[in-house]
């Protein structure tokens, strides 16, 4: 189990033991979207920034929100955002612009 401050355990990429309790489910109808999906969480504030609308602007992609929160955590933000493309062109672009901005991006595979 992963001992750190409640914030890091909820904002870092947790190990498996700690993820069995603390893995967030976007709670979304199987196959329902046909797009690659990623899982987004946002720390260090980013939560109240427009990320998602400025990578979509700055690289010409379409991004579909499919779902998302914000949740304060020691009153810090803590938002988490699935979000869908099916331009598998830009995704290594996009990928490098959400982490250059403290977003952890997950691809999820059975959401």
């Amino acid at each position: 189990i992963d001992q750190a401050s409640t914030i890091d355990i909820f904002s870092q990429k947790p190990n498996e033991k700690t993820e069995h309790f603390i893995k967030y489910d976007f709670n979304l109808p199987k196959g329902m979207y046909d797009l690659k999906k990623y899982a987004l969480t946002f720390t260090q504030g980013e939560a109240q920034n427009a990320v998602i609308s400025r990578v979509s602007r700055e690289l010409n992609i379409d991004i579909n929100i499919l779902s998302g929160n914000i949740e304060y955590i020691q009153e810090q933000p803590l938002g988490r955002l699935l979000i869908g493309i099916d331009d598998n062109s830009k995704e290594p672009q996009m990928i490098d612009f959400l982490t250059k901005h403290n977003i952890r991006v997950e691809e999820v595979k059975n959401a």
